[in-house]
């Protein structure tokens, strides 16, 4: 059996398209990949009049649970929040390195970004610079920088790293200086909930440690409404046996920034602690 697996198609969701196709075929399954255009990207508008994730993934989730393909790949940060019925995410095979990076062309009068979180935040580190918005995937963008529209664009390191373009970053921010959107960087495989033989196939690229990674990171964003319109950040890291986290969010036109150590991974006590501080 040959089994489909279906992506966005820029050159970053194929990466991580063929990453799951490869962890698979090494096992012996035979995998296809298949484009699927979403609204996300037939949508070119600024960041200011976008509608939240789901325009990222519907088309996709949509042949998913029709039968046309038989797993998903995604960029866990563009997942909704809300839990489609039927599906489920089977796999966290991957977490690149989640910070966000800026790669300069010319003295900073103006920077690109399509997060709202990252303008928030880069507004305070480059007070003098006009922060724009930016559409498009990571090469588009890197060309409109060239052809002099922005003196230099803010991206996720991760997706950059995965092309191979690492080598034009300038500087990372790190994770407290500009929080991390939720799970940025890591790589999610979602299935129907009622596909025995794909979920157990699945369980063998799946990452326990990235699995409680991606609940932490999910709970804050989506106990703060996290999304394109409304900016939470959130980066949790296992040290020994302590979860740091940290966290962003804003609140008033006030940009409010906490990092929270917890002892175990228990995530009723994480939530409270959330609630109560964040």
């Amino acid at each position: 059996m040959k089994y489909t697996i279906g992506t966005r198609g820029s050159k970053l969701a194929l990466y991580q398209a063929n990453f799951v196709k490869d962890k698979l075929e090494n096992l012996g399954y035979k995998c296809e990949i298949k484009i699927i255009k979403t609204s996300g990207d037939k949508n070119q508008t600024s960041f200011s009049e976008i509608p939240l994730k789901k325009l990222f993934v519907k088309e996709i989730e949509e042949e998913l649970l029709e039968g046309k393909i038989d797993l998903a790949v995604h960029s866990m940060k563009d997942m909704p929040y809300e839990e489609v019925e039927g599906l489920c995410m089977g796999a966290f095979p991957d977490r690149e390195d989640p910070r966000d990076a800026i790669i300069v062309e010319r003295p900073l009068k103006t920077i690109g970004t399509g997060s709202e979180r990252r303008r928030i935040v880069a507004e305070q580190i480059y007070g003098e610079a006009q922060i724009l918005p930016i559409r498009g995937n990571v090469d588009t963008r890197i060309e409109k920088m060239k052809n002099g529209d922005y003196d230099g664009i803010i991206l996720a390191s991760a997706g950059l790293k995965r092309l191979g373009l690492q080598d034009k970053i300038t500087k990372y921010f790190g994770v407290e200086e500009m929080v991390p959107s939720p799970c940025q960087g890591i790589i999610g495989v979602q299935c129907r909930k009622n596909d025995v033989k794909v979920l157990d196939i699945l369980r063998k690229i799946d990452k326990e440690e990235i699995r409680k990674i991606v609940e932490i990171e999910r709970l804050y964003g989506e106990l703060y409404n996290g999304g394109c319109k409304n900016p939470v950040g959130a980066y949790a890291e296992k040290i020994k046996n302590i979860y740091k986290i940290y966290t962003m969010r804003v609140s008033k036109d006030k940009l409010i920034k906490n990092i929270f150590e917890i002892d175990e991974f228990d995530i009723e006590k994480i939530k409270l602690e959330f609630m109560t501080k964040g």
